[in-house]
């Protein structure tokens, strides 16, 4: 097969947490395909100091040129900021739209396969199966694997149990038992104690399925990197009210509504710092915390709402 070369386009939205966007360009720079490749960042508002940063960060290093950096007016939230950057490399002619979260790192020896192992696959498995949205292998920073999200839909018994979890009512009780003094601390540890139970299982379960085409399709991936392919560009998925979290789970059930799929592919992986942009802006605990449990809750019921009970 005659060799096409592909437009990729990196889009990044960032808030505040500059630290880790510069270490992200830097290792994108890195990447032999970097000056053939556009990247688009989406700052929802950080701020008069964070644009400069960025400004002179940007401005220190040629390889920057085809860089596009956007401060929004105020934060949008994460749908709207990616929505805004989606449409920016639609007109800048992306064949492949790679939406990535800026607290990522990639496998230095794997980064210069990237572009083309996206292009392999999708010529050769996506078009027939109606591929709208390809990810890779995500570890987190303790290599656990965080792809797949969720393997399959939930079932007619989940579906009632998310519409009724994510209702206000279970919101208020939820916030009042845990942001309660006495009751904090216990449900931190119950939490770090459930993180570590299912990422384990989670680890076990992931290479005892691995595919054997290192290739498989798959309900929800991990919003920290995904590629998005040319069917998913006239598609209208994230509704903009949707801050952040549970985006993945919303973006999935649209696509299989849609007729299109979501494609895990085992060619490449990337590190993933789960929640640094969260952890760099709130360092009270309980201010985080209720921040999370708030946004999640709003987000869930978005996609709470769009379950349908019936069978497709």
């Amino acid at each position: 097969m005659k060799k096409i070369n592909f437009t990729h386009v990196f889009v990044v939205t960032s808030y505040k947490n500059y630290h880790d966007l510069f270490k992200l360009l830097d290792s994108l720079a890195s990447a032999s395909w970097f000056s053939n490749s556009k990247v688009i960042i989406v700052d929802n508002n950080s701020g008069e100091d964070f644009y400069k940063k960025v400004i002179h960060f940007l401005g220190r290093n040629s390889l920057f040129s085809n860089v596009n950096f956007f401060q929004l007016d105020r934060n949008y939230g994460y749908a709207y900021a990616e929505h805004f950057g989606i449409e920016k490399a639609i007109n800048d002619n992306a064949d492949f739209i790679h939406s990535i979260n800026s607290d990522i790192e990639f496998n230095s020896k794997e980064l210069d396969h990237i572009p083309t192992e996206i292009e392999k696959f999708y010529q050769k498995y996506g078009l027939k199966n109606k591929c709208a949205l390809i990810t890779p292998v995500i570890f987190d920073s303790n290599s656990n694997f965080q792809n797949p999200l969720k393997r399959s839909p939930p079932n007619l018994i989940q579906k009632i149990i998310i519409k009724f979890i994510t209702t206000k009512t279970i919101e208020k009780i939820y916030l009042y038992l845990r942001m309660n003094p006495f009751l904090f601390s216990f449900f931190s540890m119950l939490g770090r104690f459930r993180y570590s139970i299912s990422s384990k299982n989670s680890s076990d379960f992931h290479l005892k399925t691995k595919a054997p085409r290192n290739h498989e399709q798959i309900y929800a991936a991990h919003g920290a990197y995904i590629v998005l392919t040319p069917l998913y560009f006239d598609q209208d998925i994230l509704p903009p009210e949707t801050f952040m979290y549970c985006e993945e789970l919303i973006r999935a059930e649209e696509l299989i509504s849609r007729g299109l799929s979501t494609f895990l592919i085992y060619n490449f992986s990337i590190y993933h710092k789960s929640s640094s942009t969260v952890n760099f802006n709130y360092q009270d605990e309980r201010k985080k915390i209720f921040f999370l449990i708030t946004n999640m809750m709003k987000s869930c019921r978005i996609y709470a709402k769009i379950l349908k009970l019936k069978k497709r």
